[in-house]
């Protein structure tokens, strides 16, 4: 990117050759390897060894492809990471196509598309979870079918009809949660091809094949699935993608009139910039990613541990294409357009510097899971054949998937299953402490600073106790568990 390239471009629709795209395409692969590349030796975390022990819960085609990489790659774990990279970087090469045939303006449009995409942490555990590719392959066929659409709808003859049906039904039938990628070309169609003949041969077979597979998969019966903050509010973590506290989500849970005004301020909101866009991309950016959610509501996020994140890997880069629609709206205006450059790479700057600061944490996570395996099968050793407690068992570091009694519970090429079992399950806010105060097999008690869950006793709403709290580090929350009936095992498992 550079001053000359941005002088170039006229914002019209007619062919612009500014840089090369091959160029753009190394610098997107550096970009990957400067974000993640550090991240090749990170330890499994708790949350990749039930898909390792169990890989066909990842799903008929992910599940066996997995089993491959367990036979292939064994207890290397950066081969698992380097496959979720590789596929990646396919998704971001395929957002700089699909930007440039879309949007036809400057290829480096299409690599801000692909940084900010690939540089939003809400997708974090597809790319550093060992399964990430759960996520990621449905990403990337998804863009493929519209990279397809897109290619094929302006061309005549009966192979380019054929082929994006050909390539929906495919996409589909490997990742079923891809079926409502219809609703985003019925959106295409009408941004991009709504004057080009020929719609009925194209998009009215995909549509009425995508509304047969979502009745016949039973997604639409699932519980949440017409949940509109199930719906929606993962779209608005794509935007923030570090996560919310626990007593913002119980306050919109308690005021929910406040969050319906919230989303229609949002509304508004998106309804001014597309108006004042005017451009196609962005308004296919925006509209697309709202569409594709309206049939997802059956897989929610975490908004707090963020869990779940990976299925956004399509909205989150259709919002990217809008992001690079808004730069090219700029582009059009020449008080802004030699700004544009300077604002799109700082854009890219602090998105990358977020996945960074979010890597740090994955890496603290998978020590903190490796000296945890260390201190069990230390303690196994000691106590053979006896019964462990994982005690309190930690779920969630922040927005990491430690999960440490899933960590020994399996048999895999990383672990080999000791006797344990968990109790108290508990997720934690960074920077968080665990003080065990007492432990016995008929009680527990535990002093636990940054646990994520709402306060019960609070100060009435908008109160000046309720402002002070807000402004102070919260005080620890003492937990206690009693054992009842049957008693706890009578050795834990120590550590941090």
């Amino acid at each position: 990117m550079n001053q000359s390239e941005t002088q170039q471009y006229n914002g019209s629709t007619s062919s612009v050759r500014t840089g090369n795209v091959k160029v753009f395409l190394v610098m997107d692969a550096l970009y990957l390897l400067v974000v993640f590349g550090w991240t090749l030796g990170l330890s499994p975390l708790g949350g990749d060894f039930a898909a390792l022990a169990k890989p066909d819960k990842l799903g008929p085609v992910a599940g066996e492809l997995f089993s491959g990489m367990l036979s292939i790659f064994g207890g290397y774990a950066w081969m698992y990471f380097l496959v979720n990279l590789a596929l990646l970087y396919g998704c971001m090469a395929v957002l700089v196509f699909l930007t440039r045939i879309l949007g036809k303006g400057p290829w480096w449009l299409g690599s801000i598309a692909a940084v900010l995409f690939m540089a939003n942490p809400i997708k974090t555990e597809g790319v550093l979870l060992l399964s990430g590719l759960r996520y990621l392959l449905p990403g990337l066929l998804g863009l493929v079918v519209l990279l397809v659409y897109a290619c094929s709808r302006p061309r005549q003859g009966f192979r380019f009809r054929l082929l994006p049906l050909a390539a929906y039904i495919g996409a589909v039938l490997t990742c079923p949660d891809l079926t409502p990628l219809f609703l985003v070309l019925m959106v295409l169609e009408g941004c991009f091809f709504w004057e080009v003949p020929g719609r009925s041969r194209r998009l009215w077979p995909i549509v009425i094949v995508g509304l047969a597979m979502y009745f016949i998969s039973g997604q639409w019966a699932m519980e949440g699935a017409w949940q509109p903050a199930r719906v929606f509010v993962p779209l608005y973590l794509v935007l923030y993608p570090i996560g919310l506290l626990p007593d913002t989500v119980a306050f919109f849970e308690s005021w929910p009139v406040l969050g319906w005004g919230c989303g229609m301020m949002l509304i508004a909101l998106a309804l001014l910039l597309m108006r004042g866009a005017r451009t196609p991309l962005f308004t296919f950016g925006l509209l697309g990613a709202v569409s594709f959610r309206l049939l997802q509501g059956a897989r929610g996020v975490d908004p707090v541990t963020l869990a779940g994140g990976g299925i956004l890997v399509i909205p989150m880069a259709l919002l990217s294409l809008a992001a690079a629609g808004g730069f090219q709206a700029l582009l059009e205006r020449p008080r802004w357009r030699a700004s544009v450059v300077r604002l799109s790479t700082l854009f890219c700057v602090v998105a990358m510097a977020c996945q960074g600061w979010t890597n740090v944490h994955w890496l603290q996570g998978g020590h903190a899971v490796r000296r945890f395996r260390q201190a069990a099968m230390e303690k196994a050793a000691q106590h053979p054949g006896q019964l462990l407690a994982v005690a309190p068992d930690l779920q969630y570091s922040g927005t990491v998937p430690v999960m440490y009694s899933q960590s020994v519970y399996y048999d895999t090429p990383f672990s080999t299953a000791l006797p344990v079992t968990g109790l108290m399950p508990l997720s934690l806010a960074m920077p968080a402490t665990i003080d065990v105060l007492h432990y016995s097999p008929e009680k527990m008690t535990v002093s636990v600073r940054g646990y994520t869950s709402a306060e019960q006793e609070k100060p009435r709403l908008f109160s000046r106790a309720w402002w002070q709290r807000r402004n102070r580090p919260p005080e620890p929350v003492r937990l206690d568990l009693e054992a009842g009936a049957r008693p706890f095992p009578a050795v834990r498992i120590p550590y941090e």
